[in-house]
């Protein structure tokens, strides 16, 4: 960590045994320049003739009050009047920095709840309780860095809300070490992304996907009234993930959306769906188009004119972030949960949104961009995915219509919109005629990578004709692997197969409904012409190959 042209320089001082926390400091930033305060001696600094501490000229002053420290105090003191004696101390110390050190910046952990309830519950109407001064002694705080601009508080007790156990008594005892260390180096990772951001910093935008991170389901594939929003069952984790979000956006945080979809249909769900919190008005750059997301990215950045190190990419496909994290670099990725209902703590647990500063002009910026969004166009693609696609390692299974797949068959019929032909709702009577009949050939493809299984994840059903020639009664594929090259493999094994049947011809049909617009792209690049009357029809051997970087897991499968 740098500061113009030097190390930033941080001093450590504390009212317990503070190495373990300095040495946690050093292992997360080993560039830091640290100065560690003599043990239990924090006033020294402020009050008596030691200079060391302004000599170091710190760029932060770290100064670690505990709880366990405050109870010490308390009964030395007039009980109903301690807290602000203590803040009285605490104002001291800052006057002094402002006066020897003006460039110096504090941070100071408020205390954490470890109330002793001595009184009990009835601890809330007395001033002479420990807990009672406790709670006014944080307030104080909150007034306090109202009043000085270099005072930065650090809330503790929302670290350890996220935490469980942080205090082993035995180690105060013996060590006077006032937190474990599984801890204290959650407290370290603290300071040290809130350093981060009071130098500038931070994260200022967040792209995020849209089908199962912002709703549930597939707009594309399930349908306006099919995905998963609103107050009942899975739905509320993502309408409570969106409150979030929007509050991150009030806040000053720019968000943005990176799709793969068609934007119309990408949109529909911000304009018609009753229970969408975030709205078309809250993104400041929207982007769904068929595109890998690394050059959506990377247009998105030149738009805001920001850093990658201050762009957190939000995703629930494992295979979209390790894309993205291999292609740009120091963008920050959260290995996002797969359960929706965690999304929110676990982006919170991460600190990934600290800040330094706040004004009425950090709300104004999404309609700014939304305008320059406007402006601009798409350019060419600037990312070989193609390295990406190699470096995942697909393998593909086919096989046929089988009983332990129609199941499964009828399933992607259902609900498969996008990449689908001819939109035919075949049931699963009707898949099984298909199985039995002699006639027809089925091809089930599954998909395997780094990340795991994916299933069967495509399936087309030819039907033999009179003549030497068949026709495509169904292909269609889920979206889940677009842009992944499968559609190509399953054509290369198709023409394969067809070629050792003797057959001559193959026809397409496609149906155009309001989402399956990408079909007929796909047809077109493998070879078929304009379709008439939406049919086409050409020689197998006519049909192109196109790049893939899969290979055929298993046996062959020739029908």
């Amino acid at each position: 960590m740098s500061k113009g042209n030097h190390l930033v320089k941080i001093a450590v001082l504390g009212s317990y045994s503070i190495q373990f926390l300095v040495e946690k400091l050093k292992k997360i930033n080993p560039d830091l320049d640290i100065f560690e305060g003599t043990y239990l001696q924090i006033e020294k600094y402020f009050l008596g003739d030691d200079n060391s501490l302004f000599d170091f000229n710190p760029d932060f002053i770290i100064i670690h009050d505990t709880t366990l420290s405050f109870k010490q105090k308390f009964f030395h003191y007039k009980k109903g009047s301690f807290s602000e004696t203590q803040i009285d101390r605490l104002k001291a110390m800052i006057e002094c920095i402002i006066l020897k050190n003006p460039n110096s910046k504090i941070i100071y952990p408020n205390l954490d709840q470890d109330n002793e309830m001595n009184f009990g519950n009835y601890y809330f109407k007395t001033p002479n309780s420990i807990d009672f001064q406790l709670n006014i002694y944080n307030y104080q705080l909150s007034k306090l860095a109202l009043k000085y601009e270099n005072l930065f508080i650090l809330d503790i007790n929302n670290l350890i809300f996220r935490s469980g156990i942080v205090r082993d008594r035995r180690l105060v005892i013996s060590s006077d070490l006032h937190f474990t260390p599984s801890f204290t180096e959650k407290l370290a990772l603290s300071i040290n992304k809130l350093i981060y951001a009071l130098n500038g910093h931070f994260i200022k935008c967040i792209i995020t996907d849209l089908d199962n991170t912002l709703w549930g389901g597939s707009i594309g594939e399930d349908g306006l009234e099919g995905i998963k929003l609103g107050n009942f069952g899975i739905g509320k984790a993502f309408t409570d993930f969106q409150f979030w979000l929007k509050s991150l956006k009030d806040r000053g945080i720019i968000l943005c959306v990176c799709s793969k979809n068609q934007e119309k249909i990408a949109k529909e769900p911000f304009h018609k769906h009753p229970d969408m919190v975030l709205k078309l008005k809250d993104i400041a750059v929207f982007i769904s188009n068929w595109k890998n997301k690394a050059d959506n990215i990377r247009y998105i950045k030149n738009i805001l004119n920001i850093g990658y190190d201050s762009i957190a990419f939000l995703d629930d496909n494992p295979f979209e972030r390790d894309l993205i994290k291999k292609s740009i670099e120091k963008i920050i990725v959260p290995e996002m949960p797969e359960d929706p209902s965690l999304f929110k703590s676990f982006l919170i647990d991460q600190n990934l949104f600290e800040m330094s500063s706040f004004s009425s002009l950090d709300t104004e910026r999404t309609e700014y961009f939304q305008r320059e969004s406007l402006k601009r166009r798409i350019g060419k693609s600037y990312y070989n995915i193609n390295s990406h696609l190699k470096s995942i390692k697909m393998e593909a299974t086919v096989e046929g219509i089988s009983e332990k797949n129609i199941s499964r068959m009828t399933q992607l019929v259902q609900r498969t919109n996008q990449f689908n032909a001819r939109t035919i709702r075949h049931s699963e009577a009707s898949i099984r005629n298909i199985l039995n009949d002699p006639n027809y050939y089925s091809f089930c493809f599954g998909l395997f990578d780094n990340f795991g299984s994916h299933g069967i994840v495509a399936f087309v059903i030819l039907h033999k004709q009179r003549d030497d020639s068949v026709f495509i009664n169904t292909f269609l594929m889920s979206c889940r692997v677009f842009e992944r090259g499968l559609e190509y493999f399953a054509i290369d094994f198709i023409k394969l197969f067809l070629t050792k049947k003797k057959i001559k011809y193959i026809i397409a049909e496609w149906v155009p409904t309001q989402k399956n617009e990408l079909i007929n792209d796909f047809y077109l690049n493998i070879g078929f012409k304009n379709f008439k009357n939406t049919q086409s029809k050409i020689k197998i051997e006519e049909l192109k190959s196109k790049p893939f970087f899969i290979k055929l897991k298993g046996g062959t499968y020739l029908g």
